[in-house]
């Protein structure tokens, strides 16, 4: 046993299978004797579990369970093999012995949060309700309780019941110093928020993305827990060593699972674009969508001013910041911020409606100069991208609008008829010839 106390696992393993493949040992009938066996059947199995070599500590295990119905080690056989059968991928086998600790009081709550974990990655979102829903029900007062907290807001935020989804996160949030896995909350939040958004609730929405935080900040955050763990791992395996106390050995075990799911998490993460521009975005949306437009110019300026180089964000922003003018009714500077964008992106992504807005508020605002400035410039130095636009024909159209409101005859009806020669079926003809 010294071996494996000392973490040689492979020589552990080795003597110990060599001990049981003796005659004498395999033949064994005496109960006092296979009661001193038991601890080796155990730790044979133990070591082919710390070898990762998965499939053989099954049987092992297995082997231990069978001959040690009611053996001390009974719960401690059963987890590790469900743990083998997970890193296997072996799922439905796994929720099997999962189930039987169920009602172990050291092992219940890792249990549920494995099974729950299996039934989420399978996407059987309605089965994973139950296990989250238990180990929350006392409130998030442990880190398994938390750690399901965040799974079971994503549970929620898929089967669409987004109010409870909401209910969760905001409860996590208010013990987010106790968070361990902060970058899982992260991701779980940017996924409420765009189904809360794309159902139709940007009010809601944007209540869950003033939750996000900057990568950096979750980078961090993931590291320093990954460290604490690694730490207490450390620590749990020394005490079992020195006490022999099988309950070191489980937390030890416990952490070495979260360590892996937080590495996971932190590999994820570190991948992933930075994602503060796109919440960002999405803010200004949200507010825009339900009637608070102040607040995203605001996002929208804060975009353009300080992210020089994220030019497709910043177009999004400076077009949307035009929008939101329009809705409050600030016209001129509706008309500035289109200028602002023809100006800063001029092969932006809505070139096309940008002009046509600047032309047509300057008309609605009952100023046909400029209306006529900007739409005979756009007319005049359109490239074939603007002429296949949606937006051409209305230019054409509006431009002879904008110079017969100046009583310039002569000029409209030359610029009617041009729309209509280049239209003929156009949706303005009949009034193009009227006027």
């Amino acid at each position: 046993m010294a071996a494996f106390d000392a973490g040689n696992f492979q020589e552990s393993y080795d003597k110990l299978d060599q001990l049981l493949a003796k005659d004498e040992i395999k033949n064994a009938k005496d109960p006092k004797i296979l009661q001193a066996l038991e601890a080796v059947f155990y730790v044979r199995a133990a070591s082919l579990y710390n070898l990762s070599r998965y499939e053989e500590a099954i049987k092992a295990f297995a082997a231990y369970l069978a001959t040690f119905r009611q053996g001390s080690r009974r719960d401690d056989a059963i987890y590790s093999m469900a743990s083998s059968y997970i890193a296997l991928k072996k799922f439905d086998e796994a929720v099997v012995e999962l189930t039987k600790l169920e009602q172990v009081p050291e092992f219940r709550e890792e249990a549920l949060l494995f099974k729950a974990g299996i039934y989420y990655d399978k996407k059987d979102f309605k089965s994973a309700l139950q296990p989250l829903l238990l180990l929350t029900e006392k409130g998030l007062t442990t880190p398994s309780a938390l750690r399901a907290a965040i799974m079971l807001g994503s549970v929620y935020s898929q089967l669409g019941q987004f109010d409870k989804a909401t209910s969760v996160l905001i409860d996590i949030r208010r013990s987010f110093d106790r968070v361990d896995n902060k970058a899982q909350f992260n991701a779980t939040v940017l996924q409420l928020g765009d189904k809360l958004y794309n159902a139709g609730l940007p009010r809601e929405a944007q209540v869950i993305y003033e939750m996000v935080q900057t990568k950096e900040e979750l980078i961090a955050a993931q590291k320093t827990a990954i460290e604490r763990k690694q730490k207490e791992s450390a620590v749990a395996l020394e005490s079992f060593r020195q006490t022999k106390d099988i309950s070191a050995l489980r937390r030890r075990n416990r952490l070495q699972n979260e360590i892996k799911q937080d590495e996971a998490s932190l590999e994820v993460l570190e991948k992933t674009p930075d994602f503060m521009l796109s919440v960002l975005i999405r803010r200004g949306r949200a507010y825009a969508d339900f009637g608070r437009q102040h607040e995203a110019v605001i996002i929208y300026d804060h975009i353009i001013e300080n992210f020089p180089e994220a030019r497709e964000e910043r177009d999004v922003a400076a077009f949307s910041r035009i929008l939101a003018f329009v809705e409050l009714g600030k016209v001129d500077q509706a008309i500035d911020a289109a200028t602002f964008y023809l100006d800063k992106f001029p092969d932006g992504q809505q070139r096309a409606t940008a002009t046509y807005l600047r032309g047509a508020l300057s008309l609605d605002a009952n100023n046909p100069e400029k209306a006529v400035t900007f739409f005979g410039t756009a007319v005049t130095q359109a490239d074939d991208s603007l002429k296949k636009s949606e937006y051409y024909p209305k230019m054409l159209f509006l431009l002879g609008v904008a110079k017969f409101s100046l009583n310039d005859y002569p000029a409209a009806s030359a610029q009617f008829a041009d729309y209509i020669k280049s239209y003929p079926t156009g949706d303005f003809v009949q009034e193009a010839e009227y006027r």
